[in-house]
């Protein structure tokens, strides 16, 4: 994560990751057929890591507008605690001209789903107005 996140997908040459990682890009290349291998699974992992911190942090609350806080709050924290993850998922992603298809099937989306199910809690609660849930949550 540490080289993706510093120098792009392009620049993370699987020398410089196996480098970082202490261990021969043959190891990388056992486990990985490809570097995008490596890249999806960085982000799958960082996506399920992100959403089960908000599930575990929203659980509790029936409020929505506390559940949207506790959201934005959670997102923060993991952006402290995973500084590399994030700089990947929004420096990288968009620019590495990788399959966006897949991307968009990541545990992201499932954390986007959430969110528009809380907010459209919060309409029918009255604590939010009526909003576009599509630009809200896209």
């Amino acid at each position: 994560m540490k080289v993706i996140s510093k120098r792009g997908y392009h620049g993370a040459t699987t020398i410089l990751i196996a480098k970082e990682a202490k261990v021969s890009q043959g190891i990388i290349f056992h486990y990985f057929k490809t570097k995008e291998d490596l890249f999806f699974l960085i982000l799958e992992n960082g996506s399920r890591k992100f959403r089960e911190e908000i599930e575990k942090n929203i659980s509790s609350e029936v409020n929505a507008l506390k559940r949207i806080e506790k959201i934005a709050l959670t997102y923060c924290e993991m952006i402290e605690k995973q500084e590399d993850f994030f700089g990947i998922l929004i420096k990288q992603v968009g620019g590495s001209g990788l399959n966006i298809e897949k991307i968009n099937k990541l545990g992201m989306t499932e954390s986007v789903k959430l969110l528009r199910e809380i907010f459209e809690e919060g309409i029918k609660q009255g604590v939010i107005r009526r909003i576009n849930l599509d630009v809200a949550t896209d």
